[in-house]
C-alpha cells in the first residue's frame, strides 16, 4: 500500500512537470514574478527536488502585443526568472534549462484580451526523467 502511494505521487508530481504550469504571472512588461506566482512555483520547487536526476525545461511565452523582437527578449528574461526563483527554492541548477518562446507558439487567439492572457503563459517540458519513466 505505501509503494502504491509511492508510485501515485511521483505519477503526479511527473505529470506537474509537464505542460502548462497555471497561475504563473509577471508584472507588467517585466520578467518580475508576482507574489501569487512565487507562491505557486514552490510546490514545483520541492517537487522537483525530490527527483535529482529530472531535468525541466521552462519555457515562456508572450502575446502577440509590442514588437517581435522584444518579446522575444521578454519571454527569454521571463524564463531565467524562473529557473532562478526554482534555483534559490532548493532545486539544483543542472536541472533545469530556461527558452523564450517569445510570440511564435501562440494557442488561443491574439485578437482577444482572454487569448492574449492565455499565451503568455509559462510550460514545463520533461527532458530528461528516470524517476518519471520507470
Amino acid at each position: 500500500l505505501l509503494q502504491q502511494r509511492r508510485d501515485q505521487q511521483r505519477s503526479a508530481d511527473c505529470a506537474g512537470f509537464d505542460g502548462i504550469v497555471e497561475g504563473i504571472n509577471f508584472e507588467t512588461d517585466s520578467a518580475r514574478l508576482t507574489s501569487d506566482s512565487r507562491f505557486r512555483l514552490l510546490s514545483y520547487a520541492r517537487s522537483l527536488s525530490m527527483y535529482p536526476r529530472t531535468i525541466v525545461r521552462v519555457g515562456a511565452h508572450t502575446d502577440w502585443i509590442g514588437n517581435g523582437d522584444y518579446n522575444q527578449g521578454l519571454s527569454n528574461r521571463r524564463a531565467a526568472s524562473v529557473v532562478e526563483f526554482l534555483v534559490q527554492s532548493g532545486v539544483q541548477r543542472s536541472q533545469l534549462q530556461s527558452r523564450g518562446y517569445g510570440e511564435t507558439m501562440p494557442i488561443a487567439d491574439n485578437n482577444t484580451r482572454s487569448g492574449r492572457a492565455r499565451n503568455r503563459r509559462v510550460e514545463l517540458t520533461i527532458i530528461e526523467s528516470p524517476e518519471c519513466s520507470r
